[in-house]
């Protein structure tokens, strides 16, 4: 008997788990942004990011000198932004907040936020909606770049 077909794209979130949930994050971040992971930046036990990724479009022949910062949680633990914001330094660094469940800065409405400083310093807020990640996730056409803890688990939903 085939196992049945789950109708809620989002309760995909429950079954990856919280690594194939960074996974999704920096492939998506990827395709939409061109950001590349920097492997050895992804660090067990640490408390204020995930892991890095640098820029990879080029400008005038040179890849960009930015370094993005993201913080992943798929499950109970809600965000706080002024827990991570301080790692911006410079208009050079972003830091991306994503929760696949909960909420950032008790806003049951962000899921998705990109941070940056623009050239006075100011902090700027962007939201993206988790609909954004679930698309990729569900793509047909990127079913041959997921990781099979991801793409063992699309089959079973409703497209």
């Amino acid at each position: 008997m085939p196992p049945k077909m789950i109708h809620t794209r989002s309760s995909l979130f429950n079954l990856i788990g919280y690594a194939a949930a960074e996974d999704l994050v920096a492939l998506w971040l990827y395709d939409q942004f061109n950001y590349v992971v920097i492997p050895s930046t992804n660090k067990i036990g640490t408390q204020r990011y995930e892991f890095v990724l640098v820029d990879a479009s080029k400008k005038q022949g040179t890849y960009k000198n930015r370094k993005i910062y993201i913080q992943v949680k798929n499950g109970t633990t809600s965000l706080k932004s002024n827990d991570y914001t301080p790692l911006l330094s410079n208009k050079n660094e972003e830091l991306w907040l994503v929760t696949t469940a909960v909420s950032i800065d008790s806003d049951k409405s962000k899921k998705i936020v990109q941070y940056y400083l623009d050239d006075s310093r100011n902090l700027i807020e962007k939201n993206y909606s988790i609909n954004k990640l679930l698309d990729f996730a569900f793509d047909p056409h990127n079913t041959n770049i997921l990781p099979a803890s991801i793409s063992q688990f699309v089959k079973y939903f409703k497209q």
